[in-house]
């Protein structure tokens, strides 16, 4: 999992993704890529796309939001997916969604509740030994450092889903490196509150591996 050539495939496909999401509002979506779907207004929402072939590294699992939806096959080039099949990851699935958190109780919004996505991977047979993720941004306003436990208690729960579907997995989180709507310089009260629950959760979880994107 501390692999350089997985670093290395995240950091730069994160870095294109963000741009490619930081972009989304300005123009529609032509074609709808394999695997995703667009919305009423012609914006991609959502992908959920599988790369079968398998690799010496073994079976990975990207979740997340919008800005991993800019990472997917057929929005960016190179995808993050083709990245680390390249660097011998495989079978890769990778399911990202506009607006994703980590738990949606609605039924009608499981496409962008993280913590679903884990029990429909172990339903298709899809079982990885990593799992990439990248969550929080769109749940900056339920905690500060001050309440740093109720940002923890949401991190917690798609931890703890993640390692009762698929035991002796390999967590990859990016802590939070930008603001929507562009709240201006510095880190937000929200971003270093959910940050530092990241790292409370890395302290406790051998198995849990937290990238700090803001300083990389």
């Amino acid at each position: 999992m501390r692999t350089p050539a997985l670093v290395r495939a995240l950091v730069v496909a994160s870095t294109l993704a963000a741009a490619v999401a930081g972009a989304l509002p300005a123009q529609p979506v032509g074609a709808v890529a394999a695997g995703c779907r667009n919305n009423s207004s012609g914006f991609t929402e959502y992908c959920d796309q599988t790369i079968s072939a398998v690799g010496a590294r073994g079976a990975i699992g990207l979740l997340g939001d919008s800005v991993l939806l800019g990472s997917a096959t057929g929005l960016s080039t190179p995808s993050l997916p083709t990245m680390l099949q390249t660097n011998g990851y495989g079978p890769i699935r990778t399911s990202v969604t506009l607006g994703m958190t980590t738990f949606q109780s609605s039924a009608s919004k499981r496409d962008a509740s993280g913590f679903h996505w884990i029990a429909r991977w172990k339903a298709a047979g899809f079982t990885p030994k990593t799992i990439v993720v990248n969550l929080g941004v769109n749940q900056l306003g339920v905690c500060t450092p001050a309440t740093v436990g109720t940002c923890k208690a949401k991190i917690d729960q798609l931890l703890n889903e993640m390692v009762t579907q698929f035991p002796g997995v390999m967590v990859w989180w990016a802590k939070i490196n930008h603001e929507p709507y562009g709240k201006g310089n510095g880190y937000s009260q929200g971003m270093l509150g959910w940050n530092l629950a990241l790292d409370q959760a890395r302290a406790e979880r051998p198995y849990l591996m937290v990238w700090d994107w803001p300083t990389a």
